[in-house]
């Protein structure tokens, strides 16, 4: 992905996130607008409570928020889903750090990868190979190998994981 790249150690956002964290962080440009990225393998466990658990670290006295993409604060044992957002709020209430998920193959944002989103994946290849008309979220969402492509070879991979309930 030409416009994508990793923290490097030490950045502020990256406090946030656990040593262990089963997350990578990308930061993206949209509209000239940088966004910070989590991407999830689609086989990781996207509850709200142990993606929370498992991935950030919370400031004393402050809160985590997550809003799906279409802007509905996600209840507890719910999934998240690509495009939702991640806001980590100190103990004064104030946003300090923002993410922005990508499940991988979740192309519908329900937090999981199905036959559906696979299928929309291999006809999204079929129908524009070049890419042209994805986001670089919707680009990551889609390319399974992180190569910065969106190919044939990513939509079969989706589609051999959703069949298999990985």
């Amino acid at each position: 992905l030409g416009d994508c790249s990793r923290f490097e150690p030490g950045e502020e956002e990256e406090s946030y996130l656990t040593e262990d964290a089963e997350v990578a962080v990308t930061t993206v440009v949209i509209d000239e607008e940088e966004l910070d990225v989590l991407r999830i393998d689609s086989g990781n466990d996207t509850n709200k409570e142990n993606l929370i658990e498992n991935n950030f670290i919370l400031p004393v006295g402050g809160r985590i928020e997550i809003v799906d993409k279409n802007g509905n604060i996600v209840e507890d044992g719910k999934k998240v889903g690509s495009r939702a957002v991640v806001t980590i709020y100190d103990s004064s209430n104030q946003a300090v750090a923002s993410f922005t998920i990508a499940v991988k193959g979740d192309v519908t944002g329900n937090g999981k990868l199905e036959l559906f989103d696979s299928f929309k994946i291999l006809i999204g290849v079929l129908t524009d190979q070049s890419g042209n008309n994805l986001d670089a979220i919707e680009r990551i969402i889609r390319d399974d190998n992180n190569d910065g492509v969106v190919a044939l070879f990513d939509a079969f991979k989706f589609l051999i994981k959703a069949i298999s309930g990985n």
